[in-house]
C-alpha cells in the first residue's frame, strides 16, 4: 500500500526547508563551525617525540584510520626501534629551500612540492611497559568541570544502531569527522570534544549520510569513486549528506536553530561549486536526498519512534527542489 502524506507531514517539512532557503537568499549567515571543540586537539595524530601534529587532511585522516581505536602517536624510526615484520605509513611532508626575498634582503622558505615519509604508531614500536603506560597517560583526554556533557538521544541512537548494513563507527578522528569508502568506517572526534548533542548528531548523520553511496548500499558512483576535492562530484556529494543529516535530525525532534544556522552555512558554501547544471542539481537532488534519508530511517521500528510531524522519508519532492535552486542561484 502506497504511504500516505498528510497536510501536518508536508508543512513540518516545508518549515524546515523555508527555515534554509530564507537564510540563503538573506546571505545573512555566520560563519560555518565545527560541532566540536577544534582547539581540543589532543586526539589529533601527533608525533609523540615532538608533541607536534601532523599537519594536513591527508595526513590527519590516514593516521587516524591507522590509529584505530587506539591514540594517534607516532613516530619515525630514527628515534625508535621498530618491532619485527611492522610496516610504515607513509605521509606527505612539504619540501621546502632556502630562497632570498628581495625585498627584505633575508632567506625564507619557499615551498617546492612534497616528499614521503614513514611513520610509526607506538604499538609498533619497542617501547616497554613503562613507557606505553606513561605515553598513555599523558596523551589520554582529559575533561574538565566546565565540560560539555553530550547525552545520547533515544531516536538519534535508534536511527544508529537499526541502520541496514551500517559501516564501522569509531571516535577516533582527532580533529575531523570523515568517512572513509575504502574501509567503510565512519571516524568522529572523541564524543567529549563536542559542544552538543545536536552538533554531534547532525555530524555523525551526515558522514552516514556519506555512506549510504557506498557500493554496498545506494551505490553513488560520482560520490564515491576518487573524486577531487572542491569538484562538483565532491561538492554534490557534500550538498546530498548534509541535506540528509538536516532532515534526519528534524525526523529525531531535536534539530535547533544554531544547528538549522550551521547547516544552512555548510550548504551555501558548497553551493558556490553547484553553479551550473542547475536542472540537473535539482533533479539528482530529488533522488539522491530522498533515498539516503529514507535508508537511514526506513526501517519500521524507527518509523514508529519519530516525532509524528517530521516523517522525512515522504519529504515532498518540491521541497528539496527549492533548497537545489536556491544553492543553485
Amino acid at each position: 500500500m502506497a504511504k500516505k502524506y498528510t497536510k501536518k507531514t508536508i508543512d513540518h517539512e516545508a518549515r524546515i526547508t523555508t527555515m534554509i532557503t530564507d537564510r540563503m537568499d538573506k546571505g545573512e549567515l555566520p560563519p560555518w563551525c565545527k560541532p566540536w571543540d577544534a582547539s581540543n586537539d589532543i586526539m589529533s595524530p601527533r608525533n609523540f617525540d615532538s608533541n607536534r601534529t601532523y599537519k594536513g587532511f591527508f595526513n590527519s585522516m590516514l593516521l587516524s584510520m591507522v590509529a584505530a581505536s587506539r591514540l594517534p602517536l607516532f613516530a619515525t624510526s630514527k628515534d625508535h626501534m621498530v618491532k619485527k615484520g611492522e610496516k610504515a605509513t607513509w605521509i606527505w611532508v612539504p619540501k621546502t629551500y632556502k630562497k632570498l626575498d628581495e625585498k627584505t634582503g633575508k632567506e625564507k622558505d619557499q615551498f617546492c612540492g612534497f616528499r614521503t615519509r614513514p611513520v610509526f604508531h607506538y604499538s609498533q614500536l619497542q617501547l616497554t611497559a613503562d613507557e606505553v603506560e606513561a605515553l598513555e597517560s599523558k596523551y589520554a583526554p582529559k575533561t574538565d568541570g566546565n565540560a560539555a556533557v553530550i547525552d545520547l538521544n533515544d531516536k538519534c541512537e535508534a536511527v544508529v544502531t537499526s541502520m541496514p548494513n551500517a559501516p564501522t563507527i569509531d571516535h577516533n578522528g582527532g580533529n575531523s569527522a570523515f568517512y572513509s569508502p575504502g574501509k567503510d568506517s565512519v571516524s568522529l572526534p572523541a564524543i567529549e570534544c563536542f559542544k552538543t548533542t545536536a552538533g554531534y548528531y547532525a555530524t555523525l548523520f551526515h558522514e552516514l549520510g556519506h555512506s549510504t553511496g557506498h557500493v554496498t548500499r545506494l551505490d553513488r558512483k560520482d560520490g564515491m569513486n576518487n573524486i577531487r576535492f572542491g569538484s562538483h562530484s565532491y561538492s554534490f556529494e557534500e550538498l546530498v549528506a548534509e541535506l540528509t543529516a538536516c532532515f534526519v535530525l528534524s525526523s529525531c525532534g531535536i534539530m535547533t536553530e544554531k544547528e538549522i544556522d550551521n547547516s544552512t552555512a555548510y550548504i551555501a558554501g558548497w553551493s558556490k561549486k553547484l553553479k551550473e547544471n542547475k536542472d540537473w542539481m535539482a533533479k539528482a537532488s530529488r533522488l539522491q536526498v530522498r533515498q539516503a534519508t529514507t535508508f537511514l530511517i526506513r526501517t519500521p521500528r524507527i518509523r514508529r519512534g519519530m516525532h509524528k510531524s517530521g516523517k522525512v522519508w515522504g519529504l515532498a519532492e518540491r521541497q528539496v527542489s527549492s533548497i537545489s535552486l536556491v544553492v543553485c542561484q
